[in-house]
């Protein structure tokens, strides 16, 4: 993809460490996080091995550590026992490197790796590629963008305008750096750190980095919104659109959204987001009539495609069709529009003809997984199973080195009709409160993905 490449979170190689280079207390910390995790819970047997192998390998004792020794001390045989008739020790190391390498599938962002190499009995530690945090990121936009550096805060926020309404994790990102600019520059503006909070809690809708970081600086960003401008309109979206699908709590979105209407701030920034919260409880009428009011902030250079995705809300998708059929090809490089095509062409259960759209939002669009995921979606479910299988393990590849929307690998699983395994990954986003799990009802993939949602109880038609 042609252009100045956006940093994503840190993908460094991991270092070996095998003595106590690493931190004991690092060591501490990560055997009790696997030991507390669903993985290890009922396998007491594996998990006294795994304590004692790391135990002594963390205070360099690691090669002293041998078979017999592991048999008396762990498994409790008595010092005249013969080794060669005793393979209890090899069965159980064999499981706990199987259990190891479970656990690092579903955690790959700790920031310690522990291993333990076949043929030995000894512990190695390892560096994670842990993620960078959002600052990072952020900060990281701001250096490789000489622009934003000589830029005034007023220039700063119109740039910023321009890139949100071209809603992409991409121009998402780079809005917030826009915005973290701005407000550096002019401390103590509503307007500056209210987009960014609302800029914040759309990347988290797309879950292209871990959720709690930023959750944690949207509600931050819209804290310092509102205490210097009370009726802030997206200060005040962004924290509904947290209630309701971070918290969960629709009486808090519900009373947010309340005091955005009563504002009357004449800004339509919280409309598409508000419109999903109004989804909550079925109110798709509500929520369509919020999003067609919305062209005047988010998607202003193109009302179309926002009204659109109005008409997708509201069930509408034989109309939502025909408006993007006309628009997109004279907007041909907005992925989202592509993605609403694809999904209205879902909603209505024809896979073949969303597979285009949905390869083109993914060859656009190279940050997070919510467009690649909907493409292997499609393959599977149109009988394309090694290009939705080759999708699946990209995927599963790149969980290993930054965080991937868990939501977006259960989608592939159930495309490809694993329902099981669609739960499961369902499971670990309801942990890590998945932006997009919220959305889960409005999802277009109902004839598989329903039976992996009723998991979490979503009302969501076979």
């Amino acid at each position: 993809m042609k252009g100045t490449a956006v940093p994503i979170p840190c993908q460094s190689s991991r270092t070996q460490i095998s003595g106590p280079t690493v931190p004991y207390q690092l060591i501490e910390d990560q055997l009790a996080r696997i030991a507390q995790s669903a993985v290890f819970r009922r396998s007491e047997t594996v998990l006294r091995l795994l304590r004692c192998i790391v135990e002594r390998s963390a205070v360099g004792d690691g090669a002293g550590l041998k078979e017999y020794a592991l048999a008396l001390d762990v498994f409790g045989r008595s010092a005249d026992f013969d080794p060669k008739d005793f393979a209890l020790v090899r069965v159980q190391a064999n499981r706990l490197r199987n259990k190891l390498a479970e656990y690092y599938a579903t955690c790959p962002n700790d920031p310690v790796v522990i291993s333990i190499p076949k043929g030995a009995y000894t512990a190695t530690f390892t560096r994670g590629s842990r993620l960078e945090s959002l600052q990072d990121v952020l900060a990281d936009l701001e250096r490789s963008d000489d622009d934003i550096a000589g830029m005034s805060p007023d220039r700063c926020y119109q740039r910023a305008l321009r890139l949100f309404q071209r809603w992409t994790p991409r121009n998402l990102l780079r809005c917030c750096a826009c915005c973290r600019r701005a407000a550096q520059l002019s401390p103590g503006s509503g307007q500056f750190e209210g987009l960014l909070a609302l800029s914040l809690a759309s990347l988290y809708w797309f879950d292209v980095l871990p959720p709690r970081d930023i959750v944690t600086k949207c509600r931050e960003s819209a804290e310092k919104a509102l205490s210097v401008e009370p009726q802030n309109g997206p200060a005040l979206a962004a924290l509904a659109y947290l209630a309701w699908a971070y918290n969960c709590d629709e009486a808090e979105a519900a009373m947010y959204l309340g005091r955005l209407e009563r504002a009357g701030t004449g800004e339509a920034f919280g409309a598409y987001l508000g419109a999903l919260v109004a989804t909550c409880d079925g109110k798709f009428t509500e929520a369509a009539k919020a999003l067609a009011g919305a062209h005047h902030g988010i998607m202003q250079h193109n009302p179309e495609i926002t009204a659109a995705a109005s008409l997708s809300l509201n069930g509408s998708f034989e109309a939502a069709i025909e408006r993007l059929r006309s628009v997109v090809p004279n907007d041909d490089t907005f992925a989202f529009a592509h993605w609403l095509l694809g999904s209205a062409y879902l909603a209505l259960d024809r896979p073949l003809e969303a597979v285009g759209p949905f390869a083109r939002a993914a060859k656009l669009e190279d940050i997070g997984t919510l467009y690649v995921s909907s493409l292997g979606y499609a393959y599977g479910v149109t009988g394309r199973t090694e290009e939705a299988k080759g999708i699946l393990q990209k995927l599963l590849r790149l969980s290993q080195e930054q965080y991937v929307c868990k939501v977006d690998l259960a989608k592939v699983y159930v495309g490809l009709g694993d329902i099981t395994a669609g739960r499961r990954y369902l499971c670990m986003a309801d942990e890590e409160r998945s932006g997009r799990l919220a959305t889960i009802s409005l999802a277009p993939e109902l004839c598989r993905w329903a039976a992996a949602a009723l998991a979490f109880g979503s009302d969501i038609p076979a």
